[in-house]
């Protein structure tokens, strides 16, 4: 049973008026202050008898079940409540004993009007009859509607001063248009002159249907609503995104009003875009009104353009969904946000929360080198410094959270950038492919071992305490010493391990090996150490003709400069001298012929020297001819006319020519005279014929005669005449006898260098002999 509410201001404003006019319409009202229980019969008495019926003015003044009509409290079917139909009360129908003369006005079906469930946005209209059941005329002055929600209206309203005759009829209109899911409540109340003057109707708009809250992130799913939305792995610096779909999956009937939508905090990437343009409160029908089972788009609401997977759609939303667009940007770190959607439900406050997840790409930490070994380093002495470098091979962006630097003062970290050193220090970031580096440095101030650890807080889940362990060792070494790799003492360049020193480069102490470079050169040679090696120069006028100079010294035939060359400063050239005038180890080599050889080495008798005629007399006549063989195969060709000389016996027959019985005889010698030291030969060559070259003997010797005579044999004269092979000036008695030779002056056989730059002599004789 519904509580009736006590007029608002505002209608006890409207009626405060409307009463006056009604004061001066009605003489009385009785029970309008404190109604009186009375029975309506003739004997009725203070309080009543029980006889007949209640007399009323309101229908709040009857028991349950019944109504006031004409001023009694009767049921609604009629007013001899079930006697027998003349109304006195009593069952007769006389009706004599009805009370005053007054209008009576009835509301049907009933003063409290429950609309039932509705559509959002549907109005809903409830027919109600006000009827004159008095016995008088009734004026209804006014209808006031008093309404908070503004859901109601009413059909008439305001000032309608209407009379209603005994029996008449006014139809009263009222309608219902949810905008909400809140229940609502409201009253008419008519102002009017008969019994009672005010006659109050309860309206009430209860959504009997209940709601329920889904969101999901398909179109067409419903259900289960999410609690958890995981973005999963988002690359850094790219936005992800999905729409959440909030609807009333309940019952047909009912009504989800969203109150409000949070995202909090708002501070770890995740953003509700457009959440602070929507206008709360937004209210949702029931989902199973927007769906398009036949897959057309005929079977949806007004204003949907498409039938998406049996949902109504507009522009791809879902005509009964509150779309709720989430973005995640993620800043490195794993990220965790609650949306809230707050609603109410029959009146009631609700709120569904979906846990948002978001985490950047995977990023993959790689150090090289994973820890830094400085090894034995000199006391006081920095260390060359180490870089350690991290590399980010992941997909996702690589945050390094916190570095927690070593506290040995031995080790040194220097960053390639400001990186955090506390928890809650902006965080480093190294993108994909991404490197960032470390150097480390190592001093140390005693001779003991250090160790210490840099470490990285990072945001690779498999690596997200990454530490990087420092070592090293300090030493003290002799002086001109450093500390190697594995941790000795060594000399430094261009010092030498001697013994227990480190001694600098030198012919006597060079290289690693301390090698002494001086035992092992003769005279004529300088030793030096040059990077660690043993190096060696010529000294002055001192030759390597054998080059072995860079070669092995160790080796026992190695000779270095053997050769001191006569000739100071070398020459660039050679002269016929039996010097080394070019300082190669050879003398007098790659002369240029001399004259008697201008066509070089290996001439021949085509290319010799014409000495002219050498007459034969009769005691010999000598001539001598003075040249140089050089060296190399020289050659000397000399080609030479003996003629028959003054004062060569004649022959026996000297008047008559061509006559046979005369000889005239001649004798020609050649000697050579070599200088000291050659050893030196000659080739004569008689021609066959007068100036042959190519066809005769050859003689060779040191000293060489060769006779030779002419005839004045007729046959000889004759083939002389006819062929032309005779010697010029005939032959024999009465002509002018001579002998052509080609002479060679060369080098003794299988000693073709043996010369002499020193000039030899050719001796030629000849001698005309008795003639017969």
């Amino acid at each position: 049973m519904h509580v009736l509410r006590q007029p608002s201001d505002a209608v006890r404003a409207a009626l405060f008026p409307l009463a006056l006019a009604a004061l001066s319409l009605t003489t009385a009202c009785p029970g309008c202050n404190n109604p009186v229980r009375v029975d309506a019969g003739p004997d009725a008495g203070q309080g009543g008898d029980g006889d007949g019926d209640v007399v009323c003015t309101t229908d709040n003044e009857c028991d349950d079940g019944l109504l006031c009509i004409v001023g009694i409290c009767q049921p609604p079917d009629g007013p001899d409540a079930g006697g027998d139909g003349d109304g006195d009360g009593d069952g007769d129908g006389d009706g004599d004993d009805a009370g005053v003369l007054q209008g009576v006005l009835s509301v049907t079906p009933s003063t409290d009007l429950e609309f039932g469930a509705q559509l959002v946005g549907v109005p809903v209209t409830r027919d109600v009859q006000l009827t004159n059941t008095g016995n008088a005329p009734l004026t209804i002055v006014a209808i006031v509607l008093d309404d908070n929600s503004g859901e109601f209206s009413s059909q008439p309203a305001g000032t309608i001063n209407e009379v209603l005759d005994v029996g008449d009829v006014l139809p009263l209109a009222i309608s219902h248009t949810p905008e909400d899911g809140q229940p609502d409540e409201a009253e008419i109340t008519i102002l009017h002159d008969g019994a009672g003057n005010l006659t109050t109707l309860t309206l009430f708009a209860e959504f009997k249907g209940a709601a329920s809250l889904s969101v999901t992130d398909e179109v067409a799913v419903f259900d289960p609503t999410l609690t958890e939305y995981d973005f999963g792995e988002v690359a850094t610096g790219t936005p992800a995104t999905t729409t959440l779909f909030v609807r009333n999956t309940g019952a047909l009937d009912s009504v989800l009003e969203i109150t409000d939508v949070t995202l909090t905090p708002a501070t770890v990437g995740f953003t509700a875009v457009g959440l602070d343009d929507l206008e709360f409160p937004i209210v949702l029908s029931a989902n199973a009104h927007h769906l398009c089972s036949s897959g057309d788009v005929a079977d949806c609401p007004a204003g949907a353009d498409a039938c998406t997977d049996m949902v109504c759609t507009t522009a791809g939303v879902p005509t009964a969904a509150l779309p709720l667009d989430i973005e995640f940007v993620t800043n490195g770190l794993p990220a965790q946000a609650v949306l809230s959607v707050e609603y109410l439900d029959g009146g009631d406050e609700y709120e569904a929360d979906i846990t948002l997840l978001g985490r950047a790409t995977e990023p993959n930490l790689e150090l090289s080198p994973s820890s830094v070994m400085f090894g034995a380093s000199l006391v006081n002495a920095a260390s060359p410094v180490q870089t350690v470098t991290v590399t980010n091979s992941g997909l996702g962006a690589l945050l390094i959270t916190k570095v927690v630097f070593p506290t040995v003062a031995a080790f040194g970290v220097t960053p390639e950038a400001p990186v955090p050193t506390q928890d809650g220090h902006p965080p480093l970031s190294i993108p994909p492919a991404g490197t960032f580096t470390f150097d480390v440095s190592f001093t140390p101030v005693a001779t003991e071992a250090y160790t210490d650890v840099l470490t990285l807080h990072t945001t690779d889940p498999d690596q997200s305490n990454a530490p990087i362990p420092l070592s090293g060792t300090g030493v003290e070494c002799q002086e001109n010493a450093e500390v190697n790799a594995q941790g000795e003492c060594v000399c430094m360049a261009g010092f030498n391990t001697c013994g227990d020193e480190c001694l600098p480069d030198s012919p006597d102490s060079c290289g690693p090996s301390c090698i002494d470079c001086t035992g092992y050169v003769d005279v004529g040679t300088t030793a030096a150490c040059v990077a660690g090696a043993c190096s060696y120069t010529c000294q002055n006028a001192w030759y390597d003709l054998d080059a072995d100079l860079t070669g092995d010294y160790t080796d026992p035939n190695w000779s270095a400069c053997e050769y001191l060359c006569p000739q100071n400063p070398p020459l660039g050239f050679e002269l016929c001298n039996t010097v080394d005038d070019d300082c190669d180890g050879e003398r007098d080599e790659g002369l240029p012929p001399d004259v008697n050889d201008q066509a070089g080495v290996g001439g021949s008798c085509a290319t010799a020297a014409n000495l002219g005629n050498v007459d034969a007399t009769t005691n010999g006549a000598t001539n001598q001819f003075s040249r140089t063989i050089y060296p190399t195969g020289d050659n000397d060709w000399f080609k030479l006319t003996v003629r028959e000389g003054e004062g060569s016996p004649d022959c026996a027959i000297e008047s008559l020519p061509c006559i046979d019985g005369g000889f005239e005889n001649y004798e020609t010698g050649f000697a050579i005279t070599s200088p000291t030291g050659a050893n030196f030969t000659l080739d004569v060559f008689v021609p066959s014929y007068y100036d042959e070259c190519d066809s005769g003997t050859t003689y060779t010797g040191t000293n060489i005669l060769h006779p030779w005579q002419r005839s004045s044999d007729l046959f000889d004269c004759v083939l002389c005449g006819l062929i032309d092979i005779c010697y010029p000036g005939g032959y024999g008695c009465a002509f002018t006898d001579s002998q052509v030779y080609y002479v060679r002056v060369r080098s003794a056989d299988g000693d073709p260098d043996n010369f002499s730059c020193e000039p030899y002599t050719l001796t030629v004789t000849t001698t005309a002999t008795e003639s017969f």
